[in-house]
């Protein structure tokens, strides 16, 4: 699984095919070529004010939003958080 740039209606698929085999082989090099068995596109939406918001809105019900590109780190993060919460009742995991 790799990850890489986004914006693919600017450029033909070629192009992240090569920038995907490159980083694969700068990140491992001990590994020979391959030829990719999936890719996918998508695009994440970002709010006017680039704010990330967390919410209760009802008792115990918790919820994040408007990661707005930053998903993978906050939320992993914010999992921990509300896992947190959940087992101590403490409000204070909560950022």
């Amino acid at each position: 699984l790799l990850g890489t740039v986004g914006g693919t209606q600017l450029k033909p698929k070629s192009f992240y095919q090569s920038w995907a085999n490159a980083v694969q082989q700068s990140y491992y090099p001990d590994l020979p070529a391959f030829k990719w068995q999936y890719e996918w596109t998508g695009s994440f939406g970002f709010t006017q004010d680039h704010i990330f918001r967390v919410m209760e809105p009802a008792e115990g019900l918790l919820t994040a939003t408007a990661y707005n590109g930053r998903g993978i780190t906050t939320g992993t993060l914010m999992g921990k958080c509300f896992a947190d919460y959940i087992m101590t009742g403490n409000r204070d995991s909560i950022p």
